[in-house]
């Protein structure tokens, strides 16, 4: 499920921040076994987790040419099941934690009362049994914990225009989206309250390319853009105790650089502020080839989104 515009409301909520700062620029969940387990546990079993998007399929990185020694790299392994980009998922604990990074020791978002330009602090936000929210990247499993990247949806809506989470405080920051522990184990937080349309989705949303897994991976053809918003996130698997993760944008013409979006490792978890991170391409705005394809070179298991961040 891969999209090329950042659309109406959201576009306008969501990227506001962005384009400040740049200038220019899966499946459904297991029933419920346990309503009263207690937030973001550590004991139960690893759960194979869940993809948001249906994937492109997965191939070597590159072709060796004649007579070359180069070894292409392996292809990785792509999440295959679980909740969509956009689904609404329905809070099934209290007191769920939703946090600026998919770990347990990550900060809490804050809600804001807005009167003008009077921002009131709420709180740190915390779901209760009953609560929506929206999926826009996952799943990350870290450990026996999986998670995901969420938008409130009150009244399980795609639009919801009366909740928001800030990092920081109103008028310094923007709305994001946060983090949730939607399972620990098999024991399920969250189950799938409903999957919307496809025109549902794009008349409030964009997903781009939306894709999870493990290992190396290129991306479908996609137009080239000059301006993009990035999500990610990468841990480390099994027994590993440190794995390299590098995405690029490769454009269908080697006479032309790729873009190296993130060159990184981790010993753990890292992930990119949950605003994501604006990357501009300042040569694909003006350049004569026509597609690109996204590159992973790692032994992570990780989570991405990229959307186009449209502008004037």
């Amino acid at each position: 499920m891969t999209g090329v515009s950042e659309l109406r409301t959201n576009a306008r909520r969501r990227l506001i921040g962005a384009l400040g700062v740049m200038a220019i620029v899966a499946g459904c969940s297991s029933p419920v076994t346990s309503p009263r387990a207690s937030p973001e546990g550590t004991t139960a079993p690893i759960d194979t987790g869940a993809l948001l998007t249906p994937p492109p399929t997965l191939s070597p990185t590159k072709t060796p040419g004649v007579g070359s020694t180069e070894v292409p790299p392996s292809p990785g392994t792509v999440t295959t099941n679980g909740f969509h980009f956009d689904d609404i998922l329905k809070i099934q604990i209290d007191k769920l934690a939703v946090r600026t990074a998919p770990t347990k020791t990550a900060r809490l978002v804050h809600q804001y009362l807005i009167l003008g330009t009077t921002a009131s602090d709420l709180g740190e936000v915390r779901l209760n049994t009953g609560n929506f929210v929206k999926v826009q990247l996952g799943p990350l499993q870290v450990g026996n914990i999986t998670w995901y990247l969420v938008w409130p949806a009150a009244g399980a809506t795609l639009d919801d225009q009366t909740t928001n989470w800030y990092d920081q405080a109103p008028l310094a920051g923007q709305p994001v989206p946060a983090w949730i522990a939607t399972a620990v184990g098999s024991t399920k937080y969250v189950t799938l309250e409903r999957r919307p349309t496809t025109a549902e989705i794009e008349a409030v949303d964009a997903p781009g390319l939306v894709i999870a897994g493990t290992g190396n991976y290129v991306s479908a053809p996609m137009p080239r853009h000059d301006a993009f918003l990035f999500y990610w996130a990468a841990t480390i698997t099994g027994t590993a105790t440190t794995c390299p993760f590098k995405v690029q944008l490769v454009p269908d013409d080697a006479d032309f650089e790729p873009l190296t979006a993130l060159d990184t490792s981790t010993t753990s978890v890292k992930a990119a502020p949950v605003a994501g991170s604006a990357l501009p391409w300042a040569v694909a705005g003006s350049s004569t080839w026509v597609n690109f394809t996204l590159e992973i070179t790692s032994s992570c298991r990780w989570a991405i989104r990229l959307v186009r961040l449209e502008h004037d």
